[in-house]
């Protein structure tokens, strides 16, 4: 679940040269302080490297989860139900999915969450877009992601961008 979650960001953030984001909420515990993308031009099933750094306020201990809420514009704004995983979706036991994947030497990526910058530069393959999400292929979408611990909203970040 959390690759899904990566990859769907991946796949937001990265279908356009332009994208904006911005944090949300107030007195958070963790926030982005930079993001940027590499290539522009993206390709499903494919690659993206994903650069930036966060910064982390205060020890996060666990009992994370993740809240999205995803939206497609038609005509108007709609919301995506999660489907597979994928689209408006909470994703929990964070910590425990962290577990899961490898940790690169010298990088945090455990729970606990120590308080200090993370810079990361990763790549991830994105993969082939599923049949039934392929109307989310182009156009205009927004995504927030809420990073809560036991309930409470630590983080949070605001994307959009077109798809084309």
């Amino acid at each position: 679940m959390l690759k899904i979650t990566i990859a769907l960001l991946s796949v937001l953030v990265a279908c356009s040269t332009a994208f904006k984001y911005k944090n949300c909420g107030s007195n958070q515990a963790i926030r982005v302080n930079q993001l940027s993308l590499s290539p522009s031009s993206i390709h499903f099933p494919g690659q993206l490297r994903i650069s930036g750094s966060a910064t982390i306020n205060r020890p996060i201990n666990g009992n994370l989860e993740v809240k999205m809420d995803l939206k497609k514009k038609f005509l108007f704004w709609i919301k995506v139900p999660c489907v597979k995983g994928i689209g408006s979706c909470t994703h929990r036991n964070i910590c425990d999915k962290l577990k899961l994947i490898s940790c690169p030497a010298g990088k945090q990526c455990r729970c606990p969450f120590s308080p200090g910058t993370i810079n990361f530069d990763e790549v991830v393959n994105l993969p082939k877009i599923p049949t039934g999400l392929k109307i989310l292929a182009k156009g205009s979408i927004k995504v927030k992601a809420m990073l809560r611990e036991n309930g409470r909203e630590i983080g949070c970040v605001e994307i959009e961008t077109s798809i084309k």
